[in-house]
């Protein structure tokens, strides 16, 4: 016969809250930029050089 096993059960914890720091730098857009709806994916450049030459070696 075997025995019991306890399982652990994780309760679900409510996310914390943002709250805003000081900005060392700030500029005149700081307090423009929304805390609650951050960029999706880091910005990628939309320019693109046809033509460009590896300085590494390549």
């Amino acid at each position: 016969m075997r025995s019991p096993v306890a399982v652990p059960v994780s309760t679900p914890v409510a996310p914390a809250a943002i709250v805003s720091k000081a900005s060392p730098l700030s500029t005149p857009w700081t307090d423009q930029v929304p805390t609650t709806n951050p960029l999706p994916e880091y910005p990628r450049p939309q320019e693109t050089r046809l033509d460009w030459q590896s300085l590494n070696g390549g």
